[in-house]
Formats: structure tokens, C-alpha cells, sequence
């Protein structure tokens, strides 16, 4: 840097000759090149990260060997420079505030240096539950996420149901969903639902318009039972409340309900009234709820049906083709059928429902049937 003049002196056997003094001169310096700017295309999020695609910049005549992204919160002043790891497109970024507003630029680093910053885009990081529009099962349900407004929800936050036909269950959610509490968010495309509520029918809205549920959402608040809480922080795969909970429900349970945890229920009364039960409904898991107090008149079995769990052996015994046990005494009166048998290792006990009081009654199996006689 500065001003610069220049004298030559030439050297040879006869002797020497200096030239004149030059002019002034500033010397030119020229940096090492670095990478041009990259563009940013396109932005994507999660929960709590952004990735951001962009292309490649011309890299000076030297290789790129990182990108650094800075980050600009929207109540905040801009961020230094952090080093990505990554020699090309995405740069992902994690550990952000769901529902907050960054903006975000990057730039290109050979081995000269750092060079100049690409455009700015700005972005919210989260997807908006009302903004999904692939219904199919995540690869990894336990990343999976999107917001209600603020609120984030994960994969197990949703009921996940399948409704008789394309009634719009959404169009009316308070009063066709078994809530009791507001409805967070409900979506439907075409028979498949998804929606978040805790379910509690104790009203007991009959649900005829609910063909099966592939998956039980989480409940908020209170002990979390067996089956934990959720990344958002709910009660994973839970009722609110057992009672009334799948009232006339029209179809035939599904694998939401087969794994059902109902660890956190005191009790299955009238659980499942009015529901018809098949192979898959599930019935055996419902039935170890801990409880002094299972009432499961009501029921509608279509078929026979047994399941052996090893050391505990459960049935269903078919008598006619729409079973309604109801206890309500209405056109059953007197006729007392065989509903249910549990059968454990060490002793043989039976569970038979008497419609017309409505209650089960404790009988001994036969030795030679292993099934409950008729009382």
C-alpha cells in the first residue's frame, strides 16, 4: 500500500549507470479469488430445523470446501457466520424455536476464504397441520410433525379414523367427534379422518358414522399411564375417558383400538356398547383393564371368535347374528345367552350375560367343553 517510486541501477565490467527517479506509483493488490455468491432456492421445515436448498456458486479457482449460513431471527440483530460441515446442497439446521421467524443467508468458503453472501429468504419453521396434504404413514412417525397455530402436534397426536362413507365429520367436528374439551384440529379426505381431541364421550354421542380407528391420539394433561407422552408433550395412545367411548360406533373396532393403552382407565363400563366385535377388534387387550367393575353388555359379535394369549384364553360364542345385549330388557327379556368366556391356566371361570338385568354373572366352565354352559 502507498506511493512508490523506482530508480535502476545497470552493473557491468566497465562500471555502473543509475537510471532517473520514476514517477509516483500506487502498487495494485489483488486477493486471493474466493467463491462467487450461491443462490438459495427453497426453504423447508420441520420440527425445530429449516433445510435450505441453493445452488452452487463459481468457486474461484479453487475447490469449495464448506459453506456457512447466517441466521437473522425476526426479534433479533443478525447472527455471525457458523461453519455448516457440508460441500454441497441442502445445508440443514437444527435446534430452532417451532413457530419462530428466521431469515437466513449463506455463503461459500474455499481455500482462500470466505465469499460474498447469497440472498436472504425468510421462514417459519414448522409445517401447519391445515397444510398437509400427504395422509400416508411417515417412514419415521417419531420425526413427524406440524402445528396448530403454536402448539406442535406429533405423528401420535392424531386419531387417525375411517368413517362409513364421506360423511364431513370436520364440517360439525364438536358435535359428531367424542370430545368433551375443544377439538384442536380436525382434517378429512375423502373416509379417512385425522384429528386432535381428547377423546371423552360420556355425553354419549352415538358415533354410527365411524367405520374403525387405525390409530387412538394422545389425551392431555394427567398421568401418562404405560404408553408415556408424546414429543408434544400429551398422553400417548390414550382415552380420557373409557365410558361411552366407542357408543355405536358402525364398525368393526381396527388397530387403533387393538392397541389401545388403557392403562390410565379405572374402569371399561359400557366401554364398548352397541359396537360390533370381529377377529380384529382388539377385545382381549381391552379386556385386561384392571378393573372390579366390566361392563361389556352391549356388544354385537358377528361370528365365533377365540384367541389363545398362552395363559389366558378369551372367546366369543355367536347365537345370533346381531347380537344386541343392551341390559335394557327391551324384546330380550328372560333369554340369557353365552357373550363371553375367560379362560386362565389355573382355574376356569365364565362370563355370561343375562340381557335382561343387563350385568355378567360368574359360572363354572364344563371340563369336558372348556366353554361356559348356559345359565
Amino acid at each position: 500500500a502507498g506511493q512508490w517510486r523506482v530508480e535502476i541501477t545497470a552493473n557491468n565490467a566497465a562500471g555502473s549507470a543509475t537510471s532517473d527517479w520514476s514517477n509516483w506509483i500506487t502498487p495494485g493488490v489483488e486477493e486471493p479469488p474466493v467463491p462467487d455468491a450461491p443462490i438459495i432456492t427453497a426453504v423447508t421445515t420441520g420440527n425445530r430445523t429449516a433445510t435450505i436448498s441453493f445452488i452452487a456458486p463459481e468457486d474461484g479457482g479453487e475447490p469449495i470446501i464448506d459453506y456457512a449460513y447466517r441466521l437473522t431471527p425476526e426479534d433479533g440483530d443478525p447472527g455471525d457466520f457458523i461453519n455448516s460441515s457440508i460441500e454441497k446442497s441442502p445445508l440443514k439446521i437444527d435446534n430452532l424455536k417451532n413457530g419462530k421467524t428466521y431469515t437466513v443467508s449463506i455463503a461459500a468458503i474455499n481455500a482462500n476464504g470466505m465469499g460474498p453472501d447469497s440472498n436472504e429468504v425468510e421462514f417459519t419453521v414448522g409445517t401447519q397441520c391445515e397444510d398437509v396434504t400427504d395422509w400416508s404413514v411417515p417412514e419415521d412417525t417419531l420425526g413427524y410433525f406440524c402445528s396448530v397455530g403454536l402448539n406442535d402436534n406429533a405423528y401420535a397426536d392424531f386419531h387417525i379414523l375411517t368413517t362409513v362413507d364421506a360423511t364431513d365429520v370436520c364440517a360439525d367436528p364438536e358435535n359428531k367427534l367424542p370430545n368433551l374439551n375443544p377439538v384442536l384440529f380436525c382434517e378429512q379426505d375423502g373416509t379417512t379422518l385425522r384429528a386432535v381431541y381428547d377423546w371423552n364421550n360420556s355425553t354419549g354421542k352415538e358415533l354410527a358414522w365411524l367405520q374403525s380407528v387405525e390409530q387412538i391420539g394422545s389425551r392431555s394433561g394427567g398421568s401418562c399411564g404405560l404408553a408415556g407422552a408424546t414429543e408434544a408433550g400429551r398422553c400417548a395412545n390414550q382415552l380420557d375417558l373409557g365410558r361411552y367411548a366407542f357408543y355405536a360406533m358402525a364398525g368393526q373396532g381396527g388397530a387403533g383400538i387393538a392397541g389401545l393403552d388403557t392403562s390410565n382407565l379405572q374402569s371399561n363400563n359400557l366401554l364398548l356398547i352397541l359396537v360390533v366385535v370381529d377377529h380384529d377388534f382388539g377385545l382381549v387387550e381391552i379386556l385386561r383393564i384392571p378393573s372390579a367393575h366390566q361392563d361389556i353388555s352391549g356388544i354385537r359379535s358377528i361370528g365365533g371368535w377365540h384367541h389363545d394369549m398362552g395363559d389366558v384364553e378369551v372367546g366369543f360364542q355367536r347365537t345370533h347374528r346381531h347380537l344386541d345385549l343392551r341390559g335394557s330388557g327391551g324384546g330380550t327379556a328372560g333369554l340369557h345367552l353365552i357373550l363371553l368366556w375367560i379362560k386362565p391356566l389355573h382355574e376356569q371361570a365364565a362370563l355370561c350375560s343375562n340381557t335382561s338385568r343387563g350385568h355378567l354373572k360368574h359360572n363354572k366352565h364344563t371340563e369336558d367343553k372348556g366353554q361356559p354352559s348356559m345359565n
